[in-house]
């Protein structure tokens, strides 16, 4: 199976959600197998990179945990991360680093640049009609 590389991580997510009709009665052994992957794969990638949710039960240890499955180079268990990916035709490499990119820019605190006293008092003096 050829292995994605698209632009972004939801592309390659969404991509692979929007490929199996979860309606269909005629739905193969494999496209159901697959809908389990991608299911796998999705619940692991939220529970890394969002904010806890308190609704469900150990918030933070679902995160801690979805860490250690992606960063896990197991290759013996049909559910690992790197085999889940194999199996879905993704880059797990390429995927963990972007995951990881993801998560740093998000935990990175933003810098609020505020203007000099100068620049203040400059905004706020009348503007000289002709």
């Amino acid at each position: 199976m050829p292995t994605r590389k698209p632009g972004t991580i939801n592309e390659t997510l969404e991509g692979h959600c929007g490929d199996v009709d979860p309606g269909s009665a005629t739905r193969s052994y494999a496209a159901t197998e697959i809908s389990l992957l991608e299911a796998v794969l999705m619940d692991g990638v939220r529970c890394y990179l969002s904010a806890p949710q308190h609704d469900r039960a150990n918030p933070h240890i679902l995160q801690r945990q979805a860490e250690y499955w992606i960063m896990y180079t197991d290759t013996d268990s049909p559910f690992s991360f790197v085999n889940v990916c194999d199996q879905l035709g993704l880059d797990h490499a390429w995927l963990r680093e972007q995951l990881l990119l993801v998560k740093q820019e998000a935990e990175t605190p933003a810098i609020k640049i505020r203007a000099s006293p100068s620049d203040q008092q400059a905004s706020r003096a009348p503007v000289a009609s002709v």
